[in-house]
């Protein structure tokens, strides 16, 4: 039987906007992302200070997050939600990886793509090829030794979206809090009003 060596597309433009802010809320919040005493190999990380990115680090890292929730379509993404400031915050552990992963990840879309430019001049189609390499899912390439530190950003650029760190474009998109019968925010309730309706939340027999 033939063996398909072709690369499966693993990411598609919106895929992260399906199924996955519960799960990102829930395994990353109120933790860091990215522990450099427990995945940090010494040949990963020789400096483990603290960085201050270059523009051009700070445009690529902010490629990657638009590579993650691209705003192509028109929609709110990776780089609206402001995903860099987070994944720069120094408590999710990422930000000494910065320097490393954006010469990883140009390194990679110069030669091993053979893209002869660097990956924030690549369009999207290209930057997800790439981005996909670098995690190991192309039959080619065992990934980059930074895979952690890819993974780290993509977490903390969902977490960032669904849980309003840096402002509101990623939960007003997907609607939350949402609306809710259960109560107004721009009237007050005539008298008795409030009561009946907080009974409406939780007698059963009421519903």
């Amino acid at each position: 039987m033939a063996i398909d060596h072709r690369p499966k597309r693993a990411f598609s433009r919106r895929r992260f906007l399906k199924g996955t802010g519960v799960a990102v809320l829930g395994s990353a919040a109120g933790a860091s992302v990215l522990s450099r005493r427990a995945y940090g190999a010494a040949w990963i990380l020789p400096d483990d200070s603290p960085e201050i990115p270059s523009s051009h680090e700070i445009a690529t890292i902010k490629k990657l997050a638009d590579t993650i929730l691209p705003n192509a379509d028109g929609d709110p993404g990776g780089i609206e939600c402001n995903a860099f400031d987070t994944i720069n915050d120094l408590y999710y552990g990422v930000n000494p990886y910065i320097s490393e992963v954006v010469s990883d990840v140009d390194d990679a879309a110069f030669w091993a793509h053979l893209f002869f430019k660097d990956f924030k001049k690549l369009d999207l189609d290209d930057r997800t090829e790439v981005l996909e390499e670098r995690l190991g899912q192309a039959w080619w390439s065992p990934g980059s030794l930074y895979k952690d530190v890819y993974e780290g950003i993509i977490a903390l650029t969902k977490l960032t979206f669904f849980g309003g760190l840096q402002n509101t474009v990623g939960t007003d998109y997907i609607g939350f809090p949402g609306p809710s019968s259960g109560y107004e925010t721009n009237r007050a309730p005539a008298s008795g009003q409030a009561t009946a309706r907080f009974n409406n939340w939780t007698d059963p027999g009421s519903r």
